[in-house]
């Protein structure tokens, strides 16, 4: 008889990174390639690290990315997060991201959308500089308009934490004493609560905004709007290349070449063509000298082939 046991807790395969985890081969998967946890490697090369201008428009030929060529932690193709995961991230298996300076380009570009919004109605109050211990995102007055007497507190959040169990009920946590903090100073003469949880309040914006800020695309929305978060992802957009200026090559005159006469080889008796050089040997008649010949001529000259 065989039992099997099952654990009753959720599970998720969106772990670390809120990356998907193939239980298989232990692999986590990011989109462009697969992440080794056990090694804390990359299971293959970076793909910006290969120069093919025909089927890739992003590598580090350009400099562009993380500084390409230029920084030299590019050159480890396999090294994850520049051996650095705790300030680092890599969202997609192909750019190095610091979350912190992300964070604060998103807070940037929501706050200057809001205070647009703000100067319309006066009811937004994003990054209050009203406190100085905390300071929420996003406050809700109401203005002349609030007749529930109740305001509202909001949070911006990355989307990595709405999967994350932990960061989740740390973000409870800090919207939750924000609303204490309000409440027992009596900010406004109001009464604080989270999101629409506050009677009479609406929320930022229907559906998704996105706004750009530096070199970044951010699309923020809210998936539970009683609990107070907005929650936001981004795509770092593409540097336009470089346009290529065509360099004007100087125009050189022509080069005269004066033409060399040629002059007609001399033709042999024979008739055959051959070259002066060849003509003078052949108008001279080679003779083979034999024994007889210089015995004859030893014999005319009296000499004596003895004496040396």
């Amino acid at each position: 008889m065989f039992i099997e046991e099952r654990n009753q807790s959720w599970n998720t395969p969106y772990l670390f990174n809120g990356k998907e985890l193939d239980e298989e081969t232990g692999l986590y998967y990011y989109g462009a390639r697969y992440y080794n946890p056990r090694e804390s490697v990359w299971l293959s090369v970076d793909p910006l690290s290969g120069y093919n201008p025909i089927m890739e428009t992003e590598h580090y030929i350009d400099g562009l990315h993380n500084k390409g060529v230029f920084n030299s932690f590019n050159l480890n193709t396999y090294g994850y997060c520049y051996q650095n995961p705790v300030v680092l991230i890599d969202p997609n298996g192909r750019q190095i991201e610091a979350p912190n300076l992300i964070g604060i380009a998103a807070h940037a570009a929501f706050a200057r959308y809001m205070n647009t919004i703000s100067g319309i109605s006066g009811n937004w109050k994003p990054e209050s500089p009203l406190f100085r211990d905390f300071r929420p995102d996003l406050l809700y007055y109401g203005g002349n308009t609030n007749e529930s007497g109740m305001g509202a507190v909001w949070e911006l959040k990355p989307f990595t934490q709405s999967l994350d169990t932990k960061y989740s009920i740390s973000s409870v946590l800090q919207i939750n004493h924000y609303v204490d903090e309000l409440n027992a100073r009596e900010e406004g003469g109001l009464t604080w609560a989270t999101g629409t949880t506050a009677l009479g309040t609406p929320k930022p914006f229907e559906g998704t905004l996105t706004l750009m800020c530096d070199k970044y695309q951010f699309l923020y929305y809210i998936t539970y709007p009683e609990q107070g978060f907005i929650y936001y992802s981004y795509e770092q957009l593409k540097q336009p290349e470089p346009e290529k200026v065509p360099q004007s090559v100087p125009q050189l005159p022509p080069v005269v070449v004066p033409a060399v006469p040629q002059t007609k080889p001399t033709s042999s008796p024979s008739g055959r063509g051959a070259p002066a050089l060849l003509d003078k040997i052949l108008r001279f008649p080679i003779f083979i000298i034999s024994s007889p010949i210089i015995e004859f001529y030893n014999n005319s000259n009296n000499i004596d082939p003895r004496i040396t």
